[in-house]
C-alpha cells in the first residue's frame, strides 16, 4: 500500500497481521503490529487477536499469554476469540508438555 502513495489503517494492518499469522511468518505479524503503533494507531481485539491466534498456530502458548498481558497494560479487554485461542495453547501445553505452566 506504501508502495503506491496509500497509508495502510487499522483494517488494513489487521489484514496483513492475519495474513502472516496463517502463513506462519510470526516475526513479519510482530513487524507490522509494531509499525502501527509507531503510525499512531492503537491495536484492537481483533489486532491482538490475530497476534494470539498467530501463537495458537504456532503451539507457542507463553507468546500467546504475553501478549495476552500486553493487552492488559495497553487496556484492550480480552474477548472470548482471545481466551480461546490462549486456552488452546495453554491446553496444548499443559498436557503435552508436562510443567511448561505451572500457575
Amino acid at each position: 500500500m506504501k508502495k503506491v502513495g496509500t497509508l495502510p489503517n487499522e483494517y488494513a494492518y489487521t489484514t496483513m497481521i492475519t495474513v502472516y499469522g496463517k502463513a506462519g511468518d510470526y516475526g513479519k505479524a510482530v513487524d507490522l503490529l509494531e509499525e502501527m503503533q509507531v503510525s499512531g494507531m492503537e491495536p484492537t481485539v481483533v489486532t491482538y487477536n490475530a497476534i494470539i491466534t498467530a501463537c495458537a498456530r504456532a503451539g507457542d502458548g507463553q507468546r500467546a499469554l504475553d501478549w495476552l498481558q500486553q493487552m492488559k497494560v495497553a487496556s484492550v479487554p480480552p474477548d472470548s476469540v482471545t481466551y480461546s485461542q490462549v486456552f488452546c495453547c495453554i491446553f496444548l501445553f499443559r498436557f503435552c508438555f508436562p510443567g511448561f505452566i505451572e500457575n
